[in-house]
């Protein structure tokens, strides 16, 4: 899934409860969510909260600085992904 911003407290967040209901139910029908961000997610607010990142088990991003940030449960898979 992608995400329209990301919050250390609040978790997986969307602009649009549309794009928020579809993200929850991949997750919902989901054995492995990856969760697809670059670093630029985490400076955004956005209004319709998708998950906790608990429910994710890879991160895709360019920054994994930014993952000190995932407040998770368990263990969240990391791959980096340099930009074009």
């Amino acid at each position: 899934i992608g995400a329209g911003a990301l919050d250390p407290t609040h978790g997986i967040m969307n602009f649009k409860r549309s794009d928020a209901d579809m993200n929850c139910a991949i997750l919902q029908n989901s054995r492995r969510t990856i969760l697809v961000s670059d670093s630029s997610k985490w400076d955004k607010q956005a209004h319709f909260r998708v998950s906790g990142f608990e429910a994710v088990d890879v991160f895709v991003s360019d920054d994994h600085a930014m993952s000190r940030h995932l407040n998770a449960t368990a263990p969240i898979e990391l791959a980096r992904c340099d930009p074009l």
